[in-house]
């Protein structure tokens, strides 16, 4: 099992984070972050690669800074 309690600063988090990294980043569930991108929350930071979800380091960086200015 990922060790889930590990810190990861912005700078070390990769340009295509998967749904787990997003997750830990955010501090908020996988399912949260999976759901949130089917339902458009995280777009445009979620991107679908094939069966797989990822989700764009600067785009995901916008929308947070977004929604901490509203």
């Amino acid at each position: 099992m990922p060790d889930t309690t590990a810190t990861t600063t912005w700078e070390e988090m990769p340009e295509l984070m998967t749904i787990a990294e997003a997750a830990r980043y955010m501090r908020t569930s996988r399912n949260w972050c999976y759901e949130a991108a089917r339902s458009g929350e995280l777009k445009p930071a979620a991107t679908k690669l094939g069966r797989s979800i990822r989700i764009r380091k600067d785009a995901l960086r916008r929308l947070l800074e977004k929604d901490v200015a509203s």
